[in-house]
C-alpha cells in the first residue's frame, strides 16, 4: 500500500523501513482518526458520549500493526459483528435501543479475523466486485 501511495504522490521510495513506517502511520491516522471523528460527531449531535477513547486508541494501535487496508477491514468486520450481536441482544433479551455495548470487543474480534484471513478476504472482495483490478 505504501509504495502505491508514494507512486501516486510522484515520489520513488524503495527503503522498506520508510515504506513500513508510512503504512503504519497511515493505519494509525485512519484507524484512530475515523473512530475519533465518529465519536466526536455523535457527541456533538446527541450531546452524550457514544464511544469512549479506548476504542479510538485501540484502533490506532491496530492500524499501526496492520496498516490501512486491514484496519479498514477491521472496522468493517467489527461494526457488522457488533450490529448483529447488538440487534440480537436487543431483540432476544428485550433491551432498549440505548443499551450500551462494548464496541472494543467487536473491534478486537474483527482485528483477529483481519490478521488471520484479511488479505484473502480483500482479494476475494476485489475479485468479485472489481475483477479488472485483480
Amino acid at each position: 500500500f505504501a509504495q502505491q501511495l508514494y507512486a501516486w504522490a510522484g515520489v520513488g521510495v524503495s527503503n522498506r523501513y520508510v515504506l513500513a513506517l508510512t503504512a503504519s502511520l497511515a493505519g494509525v491516522a485512519f484507524g484512530g482518526g475515523l473512530l475519533w471523528i465518529v465519536r466526536e460527531a455523535f457527541f456533538r449531535l446527541r450531546g452524550i458520549e457514544g464511544m469512549g477513547l479506548g476504542d479510538v486508541k485501540m484502533m490506532a494501535m491496530v492500524g499501526a500493526f496492520l496498516g490501512l487496508p486491514l484496519t479498514l477491514l477491521t472496522i468493517l468486520l467489527g461494526s457488522v459483528l457488533g450490529s448483529v450481536v447488538g440487534l440480537t441482544v436487543i431483540r432476544v433479551f428485550g433491551k432498549e435501543r440505548d443499551y450500551e455495548f462494548p464496541f472494543g470487543t467487536f473491534l478486537g474480534g474483527g482485528a483477529i479475523v483481519a490478521v488471520l484471513y484479511g488479505n484473502e478476504l480483500i482479494r476475494l472482495y476485489l475479485e468479485i466486485f472489481f475483477p479488472s483490478i485483480v
